[in-house]
């Protein structure tokens, strides 16, 4: 934001929106950005989003292309001039090698030819070069001896299949103008990408004669998309890693902590005075929260790392819902919270699926409900959506009469170890994972 014009930041947020909705990963950057000395230049480049990592990354690689826009603007001007020369002179002489060679050069010494940001390039119908200016030459590092007479297979890289070719060709010997990035090789073995543009040219009969090859240059803007593409790639690996690493931790410390908790059970069942017996029972009650901490790391890490299996077995949802619901009642009652199941008549009881998972996901949405609400109710509601698709899915509806959420926190809750308001973390505890591990399941 430091580097964008007070009057450009808004659109420069709409590039980000689509990353921040979901909707794309990767959106094309167009904007303008502010150096130290208060002057402005043009960018452009990819902004991508690796939601891989917690906190998500952002990766952006920006070019500078404010010489690149004069240069492009130039180049669209003596285009048109050099096309509409071509058209007007091919009509009253005759398209002929000669003509063509003869028109270029005079364009050039006009300064109506394309600048140096250009590769320019005549062929004749079979491909043969018949004129190239000296950007090609400088690029290519062939002379024009060397190149004219000869077909652009001399800078082929390999790069390219057949087809590739092949389909450029039935573009232009149909008459269409045929636009792409091409992959050559220099005389020196070094490689560079070209933005191509091959206009036909027509005779008198109409038919095609020759084409005109416009190019530039864009291997620097090539190599950061690579360079773009190796971050994004590192950075997924790195996550992966990061959640194998988690999951096979919390599995790690799970173990001695159940140790914890099944001896201080047993300790509760011995004589102890009555600040003995709270001691253990605070050791046991702080042990069990830490416990659902270790389970959510666990879940969130397996679902991440790709290695948490879903079951498939029948089950009876409005019996599961209920179960649900009865874990958290002694919550609910202590709050004097109104718990209330509304299953509809007209939705179906008996799924295939993960019992287990329904019950996490439930269990994560009550629990939450309960925790934020003080005064009320929290209503569990199952009932036909008949909105979706072919009607045939349920929709599970958990509401409550608590602190609510601000709308602009909405996009963040599903987050993990996100809050809507790092204030209520403080007041109602929580990891901020059970509403981050519910989607994934979900998903």
């Amino acid at each position: 934001v430091n580097i964008v014009p007070h009057g450009d930041q808004d659109k420069a947020a709409d590039f980000v929106a689509p990353l921040r909705s979901g909707e794309s990963e990767t959106v094309e950057y167009v904007g303008v950005h502010r150096r130290r000395d208060g002057s402005r230049y043009k960018v452009e480049g990819q902004i991508q989003l690796s939601r891989e990592e917690t906190p998500n990354v952002i990766i952006a690689v920006f070019q500078d292309v404010t010489e690149k826009k004069k240069a492009e603007k130039k180049l669209q001007e003596q285009q048109e001039v050099l096309e509409e020369l071509l058209h007007t002179r091919a009509q009253e002489l005759g398209k002929t090698e000669q003509y063509l060679q003869s028109t270029m050069r005079q364009l050039e010494h006009q300064k109506y030819a394309l600048d140096a940001h250009s590769i320019v390039a005549v062929t004749d119908l079979h491909g043969r070069i018949t004129y190239a200016n000296q950007k090609f030459t400088d690029l290519s590092g062939y002379n024009q001896e060397e190149l004219l007479g000869k077909t652009h297979a001399i800078v082929n890289s390999g790069h390219h299949p057949r087809s590739f070719f092949a389909e450029l060709w039935r573009t232009v010997l149909r008459g269409d103008v045929w636009k792409g990035q091409i992959k050559n090789r220099a005389k020196d073995g070094v490689l560079y990408w070209v933005d191509s543009t091959i206009v036909p040219l027509h005779g008198d009969d109409e038919k095609v004669s020759g084409f005109v090859a416009i190019r530039t240059d864009i291997t620097e803007r090539k190599e950061q998309e690579i360079a773009l593409e190796i971050a994004k790639e590192a950075a997924e690996a790195s996550s992966v890693a990061k959640s194998a690493f988690l999951a096979n931790m919390s599995h790690e410390i799970r173990t001695p902590m159940n140790g914890v908790l099944g001896m201080a059970e047993l300790l509760l069942g011995t004589d102890l005075t009555e600040v003995q017996r709270f001691q253990v029972d605070a050791i046991l009650r702080s042990g069990e929260s830490l416990i659902m901490i270790i389970d959510d790391v666990l879940d969130l890490s397996k679902v991440e790392a790709g290695k948490l299996l879903i079951a498939k077995e029948p089950f009876d949802l409005e019996k599961l819902t209920q179960q649900a619901a009865a874990v958290l009642a002694p919550q609910a009652a202590k709050k004097t919270l109104a718990l209330i199941i509304r299953y509809a008549e007209d939705a179906p009881r008996h799924m295939l699926g993960d019992a287990a998972r329904v019950r996490q996901i439930l269990v994560n949405l009550i629990g939450n409900a309960i925790k934020f609400t003080s005064e009320g109710h929290v209503l569990i509601e199952v009932e036909v959506d008949r909105d979706f698709r072919s009607g045939s899915a349920l929709r599970i509806l958990v509401e409550d009469t608590g602190i609510g959420i601000k709308p602009d926190k909405l996009s963040h809750i599903f987050d993990a170890f996100t809050q809507a308001d790092s204030t209520v973390t403080r007041k109602f505890g929580g990891t901020g994972l059970g509403l981050a591990i519910s989607r994934q399941l979900v998903d």
